[in-house]
């Protein structure tokens, strides 16, 4: 009895030894199953509670974790093991580089497999392989010796399937890849072998997939019996397969040939053959040497072309893998050509590959991507880059080379460096150059710069564009430049986009036609918004004692708009602008504008806004212009100027001092510059002081069809006397009249234009000159002595004038002298010639010296 009780209690002792120190062994027991190292970590001390219970366990390659496993349960009732696991994760980035080779191990039988399987349920509440985490999901597998059966279920991916027997069931199973509108549904039975290392005998599995990207649903065929089969892939409505690879296996061979695909679906028709060896396939998957070859024939701008992309010799494997690639051909699409000389390697797990590519990589594309654009060469040097799950690593660059019809020749140049980078993932470092011809602008640019692409933040660090010059119309810029004063940086992370940075654009001179310029300026602006095609500027333009002008607006990717606020300065800052040939010189008043502006490439550059001018003055070439008022509303498009857009502009000028001093002068302008028939200048009133009356003129439309009236009322001709400064006569009195001007008849500017007297008018001869004038004989003295004093009740007179100033007129004039005969009349008949350009040139000369000693006075001031 004693020596029951003690073994008895002995076995319990070892028991619970053994259950304590439970961390300890079962890590050394993993330690010599595990690769070479791995180390094994367990939670948690096991408990008992309703059954065994632990934390979990963790298994680390280094610093890597291989496989986290939290929160395992195991009973046992009824017969049956029951394990409840709640987090399983395993990372495939941190498999080992090496592995058992398969091909050493013993071949099982399946019914020796099922008879060493015990009755249990397993349930894992979430199954995660990464890098495909986003298709992990819930596990329940149910073990019988006779039947075994899986359920999986998650967002991406559901299961379901049994194995009775030799035979497997796949009831159901449902993908979709991420952030694509795609499914696929699988169902099938399939006849195991008898070992578990040999192919199934026979199968036949049927789905069906439906995608945004096609129009009708595709239907997928798997069947084979014994060593020959075939994978067909059709559309629902299309009596040819899109495709069909007939398969068959040997021993230690799969062979697939002549095997045919096609994609109906893409910009054009494209289709080729497949053919493909599986050597040594017994050895399992990851020792089955690969060998393939696949082509495809295309047809476009350039004709027919065929692209062949070669695989192996060489293995995909769970853990390592090594097999070559080489793409090598021409694509010819409707409009453009690619052409590629690609060798490669994919390395690396099977689930996580790597793709190596090595020198001599290179991808080109040609062709005319729209009527009016070019692609003369873009060239993408690939050697060294390797690609995989986590993007893209090495030198990424690209030298493109195209013409377009409106945008001219451009040639730019990128070069970079990426570490792990997808767009907004990673890091892309690089920096750009190029230079090209701008037509529209009658321009060459150039440009360089540098920047980096850092997870999903852009930042333009550096930049430098610049025009040798800018034609836009009649302007003509010369060197503009833009360049960076803060960073461009534009954060691409949803809910948080945002895009900010501030610039210079320079200008060493702007031409404005006819001598007028601009001195050099700069133009200051910062932008902010979502995107480079979605921001608000602002800025401020100067050019030297110009401005500055308040400048807003913003970019919505086809159309830059904006508005501008020019604050109220001296008149006499834009003397520059002014065209020498016009010998106008700027003396006081102020100026103040606003504007609003738009460009597109359909619509070019329109502008509208208004100029204010108050109490202006100017030495003009033959006087002075003083008191000048206006306010200009103003439209600008196509290149032409459009004024006055609702109403006529209202032009007043307190004084006009020339040959005649005008005074109090009204002018009214609306219409367009430069004029056209379908785009008059009007000018719709025009009314002055002149010679103590008034003048006015009719409407004036250019382009001159129809005359004009010109009409003087109450002119006083003792001041039109004094100003042609004629010392022979005096003359008193009021005229007025109406002179049709006609500037489109080459003979007569004037016909028949009529002058009348509104009052008596009084006529006194110089004394010396009508002595001289009675002295010559006694017929001419006794009318010069009715001439010396006449008073004039009635005077009338016809005037013609020929477009170079030859003027006739014909005066009928009746009067009295009284110093004579109260009684007697005075009727004279009076024909005068007169060339008016040479008597206006020497009445200039004398004006002009004048006005230019004055001026002279007032700049010394």
């Amino acid at each position: 009895m004693r020596k029951c009780l003690f073994a008895a209690g002995s076995v319990m002792l070892l028991a619970l030894v053994i259950w304590y120190t439970s961390p300890q062994w079962l890590t050394a027991a993993a330690r010599s199953v595990l690769p070479e190292g791995a180390s094994f970590t367990l939670k948690s001390r096991p408990v008992w509670h309703q059954g065994v219970n632990t934390a979990g366990v963790r298994i680390t390659m280094g610093d890597c974790v291989l496989l986290d496993v939290d929160n395992i349960q195991l009973t046992r009732a009824q017969q049956r093991w029951r394990m409840d696991i709640d987090r399983f994760t395993l990372d495939t980035a941190c498999l080992p580089a090496s592995s058992t080779d398969a091909a050493d191990a013993e071949p099982a039988l399946l019914a020796q497999w099922q008879a060493r399987l015990f009755a249990a349920d397993i349930n894992i509440g979430r199954l995660a392989v990464l890098p495909w985490d986003s298709y992990a999901g819930q596990v329940h597998l149910v073990i019988d010796r006779q039947q075994q059966s899986l359920r999986y279920q998650s967002e991406l991916l559901s299961l379901t399937a049994k194995v009775e027997d030799a035979h497997f069931t796949l009831e159901s199973a449902a993908f979709s890849a991420p952030d694509v509108a795609s499914r696929l549904v699988l169902r099938g039975e399939v006849d195991l072998a008898e070992s578990v290392s040999h192919p199934p005998l026979r199968g036949a599995l049927q789905g069906r997939m439906e995608s945004s990207s096609i129009p009708d649903p595709l239907t997928l065929a798997l069947n084979w019996q014994g060593t020959h089969g075939v994978l067909r892939l059709e559309a629902q409505h299309d009596s040819a397969p899109l495709v069909s690879l007939p398969w068959k296996m040997s021993p230690d061979r799969i062979d697939i040939e002549n095997g045919v695909w096609r994609w109906p679906y893409a910009a054009q028709p494209l289709s080729g053959n497949v053919s493909m060896m599986l050597h040594d396939w017994r050895d399992g998957w990851q020792q089955t040497r690969i060998d393939a070859r696949l082509n495809m024939l295309t047809q476009g701008h350039n004709g027919r072309a065929n692209a062949v992309l070669v695989l192996g010799p060489g293995r995909l494997g769970l853990i390592d893998s090594a097999l070559r690639f080489q793409l090598t051909g021409q694509a010819n699409l409707a409009d453009i050509s690619l052409s590629a000389t690609i060798p490669g390697e994919i390395r690396g797990s099977v689930i996580n590959p790597t793709l190596a590519l090595l020198p001599g990589s290179l991808l080109r594309a040609w062709g005319r991507p729209s009527a009016q654009t070019v692609l003369e060469e873009a060239r993408w040097p690939l050697a060294g880059l390797r690609l995989n799950a986590n993007g893209v690593n090495g030198r990424l660059q690209a030298i493109v080379r195209a013409q377009d019809r409106y945008w001219g020749r451009i040639a730019l140049h990128l070069d970079g460096q990426a570490q792990d980078f997808w767009p907004d993932n990673g890091r892309w470092q690089w920096r750009y150059w190029g230079e090209g011809r701008l037509p529209p602008l009658g321009s060459q640019w150039d440009v360089a710069g540098q920047g980096r692409w850092e997870d999903s933040l852009i930042t333009v660090e550096q930049l430098t564009s610049g025009l040798d010059q800018l034609r836009y119309g009649r302007v003509l810029a010369h060197q503009p430049r833009l360049t960076l004063t803060a960073p461009l940086q534009w954060q691409r992370k949803v809910g948080e986009t945002h895009f900010a940075g501030a610039l210079r654009l320079t200008s060493q001179r702007v031409d404005l036609g006819e001598g007028g310029y601009l001195p050099p300026s700069q133009l200051l602006f910062s932008v902010e918004g979502r995107s480079p095609s979605n921001f608000q500027w602002q800025g401020d333009l100067k050019a030297e004692a110009i401005g500055p002008v308040a400048l807003r607006g913003r970019w919505d990717g086809e159309r830059l708009r904006g508005m501008g606020w020019w604050a109220a300065q001296p008149l006499t800052v834009f003397q520059p602008l002014l065209s020498p040939k016009l010998n106008v010189n700027v003396r006081s008043g102020e100026f103040y504008a606003q504007v609003a502006f738009s460009a597109a490439r359909q619509q070019g550059f329109s502008a509208g806004g208004h100029w204010v001018v108050k109490n202006g003055s100017a030495w003009l070439p033959d006087g002075e212009v003083r008191g000048v008022n206006f306010v200009l509303p103003y439209r600008f498009a196509q290149h032409r100027w459009e004024f006055g857009v609702r109403h006529p502009v209202t032009l007043h000028i307190d004084k006009l001092v020339s040959v005649f001093t005008m005074q109090d002068i009204h002018l009214a302008l609306q219409g367009a510059y430069p004029f056209g028939e379908d785009h008059p200048l009007i000018l719709s009133q025009a009314e002055m002081g002149v010679l103590g009356g008034r003048g006015s003129l009719s409407a004036l439309r250019w382009p001159l069809r129809d005359p004009v009236l010109f009409t003087v009322e109450g002119v006083d001709l003792s001041e039109l006397v004094t100003a042609l400064k004629i010392k022979q006569f005096a003359l008193s009195g009021k005229m007025s009249g109406v002179l049709p001007l006609d500037f489109t008849n080459p003979n007569k500017m004037i016909t028949r234009g009529q002058l009348r007297n509104d009052k008596s008018l009084t006529l006194r001869l110089d004394q010396q000159l009508a002595d001289e004038l009675a002295q010559r004989n006694m017929a001419q003295g006794a009318v010069v002595n009715w001439l010396r004093y006449l008073e004039i009740s009635r005077a009338y007179a016809s005037v013609d004038m020929t477009p170079q100033g030859e003027m006739a007129l014909l005066a009928h004039i009746e009067g009295k002298n009284s110093t004579r005969s109260m009684q007697k009349p005075v009727i004279l008949n009076y024909r005068h010639w007169q060339d008016l350009s040479q008597l206006w040139q020497s009445l200039r000369f004398g004006g002009t010296v004048q006005d230019t000693l004055e001026q002279r006075a007032n700049e010394q001031e």
